[in-house]
This record gives C-alpha cells, sequence and structure tokens, in this order.
C-alpha cells in the first residue's frame, strides 16, 4: 500500500484494495481479508491520515523551529557587529551622542549597549558584553 501510494502515486482506498488483492491471490490472510475487507479499508486510509497528519504537524514544527534560530542568529549577528562598531569608536573616545549620529541610531536605542561597553574597558570582552546586554534585556 505505501509503495503504491507512493511511487506509483495511487488514491489511499484503490491502493489497500489492490495490495488486499494481491494478498489474496498469493494465499495471504485469505480469510481476514475477505471477512473483514471493508473494515480494512477503512482502517488503513484512517491510519494513513492520520500518519500524514503527524508528519505535517512535525514538518511545521522543525521549520517553526528553523526559523526561530535562524531569526535568534540574525538578532545575535547584528548585536555582535553593533558592538564591535561601539567598542571601535569608544576607543577613539568618541561621545555617546556622535557614535549615535555615526551609526544613524537614536542616542536612547543604543545607550545600553554603549553604557554595558564602556564598562567593559579596557578589555572590551566581547562575549562579557553579549552576556550583560542580553541579561539587560531579559
Amino acid at each position: 500500500m505505501r509503495y503504491k501510494t507512493a511511487a506509483e502515486r495511487e488514491d489511499v482506498k484503490l491502493a489497500v484494495l489492490e495490495a488486499m488483492d494481491e494478498c489474496i491471490e498469493e494465499n495471504i490472510l485469505v480469510d481476514f481479508f475477505e471477512q473483514h475487507r471493508e473494515e480494512v479499508v477503512e482502517v488503513s486510509i484512517y491510519d494513513y491520515d492520520e500518519e500524514k497528519v503527524r508528519k505535517t504537524l512535525v514538518d511545521e514544527a522543525v521549520e517553526e523551529i528553523v526559523v526561530k534560530v535562524v531569526d535568534e542568529a540574525k538578532k545575535e549577528t547584528t548585536q555582535l557587529n553593533m558592538i564591535n562598531l561601539i567598542i571601535k569608536k569608544v576607543k577613539k573616545e568618541k561621545t555617546l551622542e556622535t557614535i549615535a549620529s555615526e551609526l544613524e541610531e537614536n542616542v536612547e536605542d543604543i545607550k545600553v549597549l554603549y553604557d554595558i561597553v564602556i564598562e567593559a574597558a579596557p578589555e572590551y570582552d566581547v562575549d562579557k558584553i553579549m552576556k550583560k546586554l542580553n541579561n539587560e534585556n531579559d
């Protein structure tokens, strides 16, 4: 049945009926299939659909997780770039207002990051800055 629906793109009901006919021809579960033909078709169709629904749900969940991970990675990359730019400008002894202007950002938007960078001087450990920034945003 799985082969017929996947490879031959047959309708599930038709695939189940053909699979049962083949089993009967090969003398496999003949009495059972003859007695319970309709039940087998109904159960097979239900199970097949349920399996398809589960797979779809898993695929959607995986896709959602991938989107979240990619978004988080983009956010972190943007933060790292901003941190590195601010560090370079702080090392040149530029003021918050000058840095905001040069980066075309609002002072309010980068003030927290600027303050964290200032606190991290003179080492400017980017990992520590990221951790502190993430703690500030939580």
